[in-house]
């Protein structure tokens, strides 16, 4: 029934005999509207298409647009694998190495730079999502899919940079020597101060995350900000990856690169 419904540019909720359809531009108009607004949930999109058809809302609707655009979303990556299959664009780190035709397009004799990519950090904490567990006693749904794309850094990647900053303390200096101990940014700059300051409260699962992009805007590698805020391994984990794939001529901007660069 599917492969009907596709046909005539529907997906239906079910694999066998579904009741229940959604078009294909509905879907594809709700995902380039989500991306740039992550906040806008499937429940608000059931609730808008209930109030333009004039139909009573009902929560299973949007249960079943879920389960619908997961299907949808499959359908696009294995499209969009294939694709690159063909093209030879599935090698590792293809993405990343050809994102940019401005940074990685080379001329014959093209003079060297001084830097061979510019490359910014930063996080963000606007896209906090709670911890169930932390405001009820209900046993938490565990999400155990992973990112369809390279671009994420995995959580287990970025705990080995967790214990860098107390390896790089160096003992304090002499202070007969008139050795400063602390950066003016420790104080004026709340990324820069100690890691014990960077704690989120514990309702916070995730917290935000962490990328890193070339100087035209194109996104490289990002990673989640897992209850914490930004803390020293995020902008390392994203560092190491980045001298691996682009080598360490690079040049490397963040906010507060004075107290990262200790590190």
């Amino acid at each position: 029934p599917n492969v009907t419904l596709l046909r005539h540019g529907c997906i239906g909720t079910a694999p066998h005999v579904p009741s229940i359809a959604f078009t294909l531009r509905t879907l594809s108009v709700y995902r380039e509207t989500h991306r740039p607004c992550p906040r806008f949930s499937a429940e608000a999109e059931i609730r808008a298409l209930c109030y333009l058809n004039r139909i009573p809302y009902q929560a299973a609707l949007a249960n079943h647009f879920r389960i619908t655009y997961d299907a949808y979303l499959s359908i696009r990556h294995e499209i969009q694998s294939r694709i690159n299959n063909a093209l030879g664009r599935s090698t590792p780190n293809w993405r990343a190495l050809n994102s940019c035709p401005a940074c990685e397009y080379r001329l014959e004799n093209e003079p060297k730079l001084p830097f061979s990519k510019l490359v910014a950090l930063d996080g963000n904490n606007s896209l906090r999502r709670i911890d169930p567990t932390a405001i009820s006693d209900r046993t938490p749904l565990l999400d155990g899919r992973g990112p369809l794309t390279d671009y994420w850094i995995d959580s287990m990647t970025v705990d080995r940079f967790k214990d860098e900053v107390k390896k790089a303390k160096k003992p304090p200096e002499d202070a007969a020597a008139g050795a400063d101990s602390h950066s003016i940014c420790v104080e004026r700059w709340r990324n820069a101060g100690p890691e014990e300051r960077k704690r989120m409260w514990a309702m916070f699962a995730e917290t935000g995350i962490f990328l890193g992009a070339c100087r035209h805007g194109f996104v490289l590698f990002i990673c989640d900000m897992i209850q914490s805020g930004e803390l020293a391994k995020y902008p390392l984990a994203l560092t190491s990856q980045l001298i691996d794939l682009f080598g360490s001529d690079i040049a490397i901007g963040y906010d507060i690169g004075c107290a990262f660069s200790s590190t």
